[in-house]
């Protein structure tokens, strides 16, 4: 019944997320024309159309880029395979022209509404099952602009797919602490992960949430007493999978990725970094829950060596593949030529608010609510830890660049919902303990 219950709630969600963002069909599809609204999403558009003309190949150089001469895709072909495979399907294996524009404009607020599914579960994961906020959450954020910003028809981009991607990373992470019969959740944990990575070269960053993650759970465990710490295991399993899950997919990748080393690329500088993440979380595990009189010193002191390569390894990786420390630092004028880095505190006030709603002027105070109930909770509830981490660290993503600021708005619809909760209870409980005492 509960699955019943959960699949019903499923739908519904999906539904009004889907149905919210085609709100725009008709300007998109006008007459036998098909209107995309965006430069990049005519690029995905000529993708998939070279991707058909050679299916299921994707290629991985495009005369159109640095025209006359050429240059190689930089995007990795996940997403734009998984358009093609629909359009594929819908055109019966010969898809017209325009068949495959209006399948592939169409395609994205399906995917869109994914994400407020994600929003759901993710709060029934936190919150508990069939508890009214998970599902206020996900109305609320189906609502909001910042998602329906890039996931309405016609906007043919594998941002769509990010946050759905992210999240749901993260919602097997924290299934995979209660239970995890052979590395199940984490399996699935992983999968999303590669598959991410495999439709956007920056969604190892997950995996880098997930390290850090749990790495600060295991210190505030162990300050606060407690032997050992679920959140290493299950970012441990799930890093692994993901690392072993992308190698394949960087081996059929088209192009020359498959021998190169370099954040442009869909190459071994993912799964390197993920294979040092992975190692990384019993090493610093081993300082901070070395047992035994004798063998307490040798064992953390052995875990701060392996740290040390690891991290050593990590920096220098980091600096090979993306081309040296001034692009780490954003030094490098190429930052500067690249739009999408727009910081948010550097809209306009209006903008902001047409991009987001105005609901973002509380998230300091829903911020600061949620850390005071973890810290007094001495961050036992790992769900909630999760919650507030995930808070902070999509607040910086957005900070620093405004299009991240749809991802700020999956754990801020769960955190609101929390607050409201909290608010709604705290004032019940005085209502009560007032009546009580005047009927004394």
């Amino acid at each position: 019944m509960k699955r019943l219950s959960l699949l019903g709630r499923a739908l519904l969600v999906y539904a009004v997320a889907v149905v919210l963002r085609f709100r725009n069909v008709r300007e998109v599809l006008v007459g036998d024309r098909v209107l995309f609204g965006f430069d990049d999403s005519y690029y995905h558009l000529r993708r998939v159309y070279l991707t058909l003309q050679h299916f299921p190949k994707v290629p991985s150089f495009d005369y159109y880029l640095n025209f006359p001469t050429g240059a190689v895709i930089t995007w990795p072909p996940g997403f734009d395979l998984l358009v093609s495979f629909v359009c594929w399907i819908a055109g019966l294996g010969h898809p017209s022209p325009h068949r495959l524009e209006a399948t592939a404009a169409l395609l994205i607020p399906f995917l869109g509404g994914l994400t407020a599914v994600v929003v759901l579960l993710l709060g029934e994961e936190i919150f508990g099952r069939a508890r009214w906020e998970a599902m206020a959450a996900a109305i609320l954020f189906a609502f909001l602009p910042a998602q329906q910003a890039i996931s309405t028809v016609g906007r043919l981009d594998h941002h769509v797919l990010e946050m759905t991607i992210f999240g749901t990373v993260v919602l097997f992470f924290l299934r995979a602490l209660r239970d995890d019969p052979g590395s199940r959740f984490s399996f699935w944990g992983g999968l999303a992960l590669a598959g991410g990575t495999f439709c956007w070269t920056g969604s190892f960053l997950y995996g880098g949430f997930l390290m850090m993650f749990a790495i600060a759970q295991m210190i505030l465990d162990r300050l606060h007493g407690r032997t050992e710490s679920s959140a290493g295991r299950s970012a441990l399993r799930v890093l692994f999978w993901g690392m072993l899950l992308l190698v394949p997919l960087v081996l059929i990748s088209p192009g020359v990725g498959r021998t190169s080393f370099t954040y442009v690329l869909l190459s071994w500088y993912q799964p390197a970094l993920l294979a040092v993440a992975t190692f990384l979380l019993p090493a610093i595990s081993e300082m901070i829950f070395a047992r035994g009189r004798r063998l307490a010193a040798l064992r953390a002191s052995g875990g701060a060596l392996s740290t040390g390569i690891l991290i050593a390894a990590g920096g220098w990786f980091l600096i090979q593949g993306s081309g040296g420390i001034d692009f780490i630092t954003r030094r490098d004028p190429l930052w500067q030529l690249i739009v999408e880095l727009t910081p948010a505190w550097k809209l306009p006030p209006g903008q902001l608010v047409s991009y987001f709603s105005s609901l973002h002027y509380p998230a300091p105070l829903v911020a600061f609510l949620l850390a005071r109930f973890v810290i007094r909770d001495r961050f036992h509830d790992v769900r909630l830890n999760a919650l507030l981490a995930l808070f902070l660290f999509t607040a910086v993503l957005g900070a620093q660049e405004a299009r991240f600021l749809n991802y700020f708005a999956v754990p801020f619809c769960l955190a609101l919902m929390w607050t409201f909760r909290r608010g709604l209870t705290a004032l019940t409980r005085g209502v009560k303990t007032r009546t009580m005492r005047l009927s004394a």
